[in-house]
């Protein structure tokens, strides 16, 4: 439980500094607005495809850097997760069903792109 809670406050911190940077963009006259919505978006996809697929790499024993360097060498798949994640959630009411499932993508995302070993049941 401990890595956990080191986790997710490091997950949390990155993606403070991340947002402070994007605003950062704001300060740049004529372009920043559309800058810093992309950069916002894309970061957020990012992030969100972390939550999602880290699930089973840290019931795993994957914690910190090692968790992150595995998810980072698939930067594709986990913006892909992340912005379907993203997509979903925009809807009101229906996050309160969609996000349960965007969980359950990311751990398949995991699964297929071998970052999880699968269990023989």
């Amino acid at each position: 439980m401990v890595f956990a809670a080191k986790d997710v406050s490091v997950d949390m911190g990155l993606f403070a500094l991340y947002q402070m940077a994007c605003f950062a963009a704001l300060l740049i006259p004529a372009a920043g607005g559309g800058i810093c919505l992309a950069l916002q978006t894309m970061g957020a996809a990012f992030f969100a495809g972390i939550e999602m697929m880290s699930g089973p790499l840290v019931r795993r024993g994957n914690h910190g850097m090692r968790r992150w360097k595995m998810l980072l060498g698939r930067k594709k798949i986990v913006a892909g997760v992340g912005a379907g994640a993203l997509i979903l959630t925009l809807v009101p009411f229906a996050q309160l069903f969609t996000l349960p499932i965007a969980v359950v993508g990311g751990t398949i995302a995991a699964i297929e792109a071998g970052l999880v070993a699968r269990t023989a049941d």
